[in-house]
């Protein structure tokens, strides 16, 4: 019996029991309300399970047998209860973030009118400084660079002392770093300003020459000034900053624009003829093989061959460990391309050094999430929660950590707990179009008619090609059986991209409105589309066309026998 209640009560914190037993429907409700206990005690969910699992053992011996007197039941239940404690701290402890010693945000440079030709040389400085600084502090603190922020924040119509506390609530900073190009135009220059937010007054500031030529030596001394700030002493790599010509930086910075808004040929092309002049630019040799890995990762979602664009990716991460052999990110990328080929001792080697040199890059955390647990429990995550949570604690705006956290959640039956994080992304971002979409697809399994249509017209607003909302906002209307309204939508879906899905909700739409003919033609176009082996839809439109076909057949020999 003592053994049946410890055995049931474990199966119970591990929800096997709860996702295939008798009680599989209530397990979203018993997650939650366990979830509720425990956030408002001391106890993790693990340990207070086996605190109450020990209680009723030794509640059961005491009323079963004569050893088990009044005395020896109390200091049992003393004992339980101090080693829950104890080891519900030292949980909670090894879910705890490392300790940092300040968090900054740099906010985007601004420009005087006089010196607005100049700013992008101040924007590329601030790029430097923003990457330095982050280099050098590693796990000390948190920098946030400027290319880390959503442009929704940075272009906030608030007053600058309003933004400032906006910035402080919902990215937890202390620090802001602001840059102004000043001066003539025959004689730009740079002045920076630390900010301390509490006191609401400026710590350090400097005015320096904006001369390319200079920018190592710049970059470092601004470094130094607000590190020597807060006493902490930079681990820097051995790479020194290396100077690049002013047109290659320009055309660099072009590049990395066009690599984020997802314009991969352009980038392609540009970061090539950056490469082309220098061939030791180790930042461009690291983004032409960031390009080639999305292309390569796209093409394998549309189910194309990706062995070339892979191998290229994997070329140009490898002339960049030459260059520089403690880069970091060419590390965390290799450790990527060894996941998508399934060589996970490699990956794991890459990506462990990666983590060495650079524990504070978020997307490290995300690649280690895709390995085995037993790969990285020794560095103290024990899930890919606390991976995803770690990565957000570097950088609070991850978008994709958010999305993976989200994920993770959904997959434990947590879904209120998935949304409250999605809902967290888009009081951050809330123009962040994957986060709206996520969570109008929880909305939509749950029904919510209200949520859904708002969520999918603000998608629209923001992106007004989005294929994906018309097409979930089509699933909308079908299941409440306006089949106008969804044939319309669908039909959009299908003229942005050729969604392939919204063929196969087409083909249930016309099958339901009795148009057999165009069910089956889309029917058809789904199964054409396939994505790979394991695309599950076209298999659906596979059997389901193999349905309707076969009960037309079925329907001839009934007409033929009646003849």
């Amino acid at each position: 019996m003592v053994g049946s209640v410890l055995v049931g009560m474990m199966m119970l914190a591990s929800n096997d029991w709860l996702e295939k037993g008798l009680f599989a429907d209530n397990v979203g409700w018993l997650s939650l309300f366990g979830q509720e206990i425990a956030r408002l005690s001391i106890f993790s969910p693990m340990a207070l399970i086996i605190f109450i699992s020990a209680i009723i053992i030794v509640l059961y011996f005491y009323k079963t047998t004569e050893w088990m007197t009044k005395r020896k039941l109390l200091i049992a239940l003393a004992a339980i209860g101090v080693l829950a404690v104890a080891g519900s701290i030292l949980e909670r402890q090894r879910d705890r973030a490392p300790a940092v010693k300040f968090r900054l945000m740099m906010l985007p440079v601004e420009s005087d009118a006089a010196v607005a030709d100049s700013r992008w040389m101040a924007e590329a400085l601030w790029q430097m400084t923003g990457q330095q600084l982050h280099r050098a502090v590693v796990d000390q603190a948190i920098i946030v660079p400027v290319d880390w922020i959503p442009s929704s924040v940075t272009s906030d119509s608030l007053t600058k002392a309003n933004r400032s506390a906006r910035l402080q609530q919902l990215f937890q900073v202390d620090y802001l770093l602001l840059g102004r190009a000043i001066g003539a135009p025959s004689n730009p220059a740079i002045c920076y300003q630390l900010i301390h937010l509490q006191a609401g007054s400026v710590v350090r500031s400097d005015t320096l020459p904006l001369i390319p030529q200079r920018f190592p030596a710049i970059v470092i001394a601004i470094c130094d000034s607000i590190l020597n700030y807060f006493r902490l002493e930079p681990r820097w790599n051995d790479r020194a900053i290396r100077y690049a010509s002013l047109q290659n930086y320009q055309q660099f910075l072009a590049a990395t624009e066009l690599y984020r808004d997802q314009n991969l040929s352009l980038a392609k092309e540009q970061i090539e003829l950056v490469i082309a002049r220098d061939s030791s630019f180790v930042e461009a040799l690291i983004l032409a093989g960031k390009i080639h890995f999305s292309m390569a990762v796209a093409n394998k979602d549309h189910g194309e061959i990706t062995a070339d664009e892979f191998e290229l990716a994997k070329h140009w991460f490898n002339r960049a460990l030459a260059k520089d052999s403690s880069c970091a990110e060419a590390r965390l990328y290799l450790g990527e391309y060894y996941i998508y080929q399934q060589r996970w001792s490699l990956a794991e080697q890459m990506l462990l050094r990666a983590y060495h040199l650079q524990p504070n890059e978020p997307r490290l955390y995300l690649s280690l999430s895709r390995l085995h647990p037993s790969r990285y429990r020794h560095l103290g995550f024990k899930d890919e929660r606390q991976l995803f949570e770690r990565a957000i604690f570097f950088n609070p705006s991850y978008e994709d950590a958010y999305l993976m956290l989200a994920d993770y959640y959904l997959f434990e039956n947590q879904r209120e707990q998935a949304i409250r994080v999605l809902k967290r992304l888009l009081e951050i971002n809330p123009n962040s179009v994957p986060g709206l979409m996520a969570l109008g697809k929880i909305y939509l399994v749950r029904n919510d008619i209200v949520n859904i249509i708002d969520i999918f017209n603000r998608v629209l607003q923001l992106n007004p090609q989005n294929a994906d909302a018309y097409y979930n906002l089509g699933i909308l209307y079908y299941n409440s059986e306006d089949y106008e309204t969804a044939e319309q939508l669908l039909k959009r879906a299908i003229a942005i991209n050729n969604h392939p899905n919204a063929h196969l909700y087409l083909a249930y739409l016309y099958e339901a409105r009795g148009e057999l003919p165009l069910a089956i033609e889309h029917l058809r176009e789904r199964i054409r589309l396939r994505k790979g082996l394991d695309d599950e839809f076209a298999e659906a439109a596979r059997k389901h066309l193999f349905a309707l076909l076969h009960s037309d057949s079925a329907k001839m020999r009934d007409s033929k026998i009646e003849k």
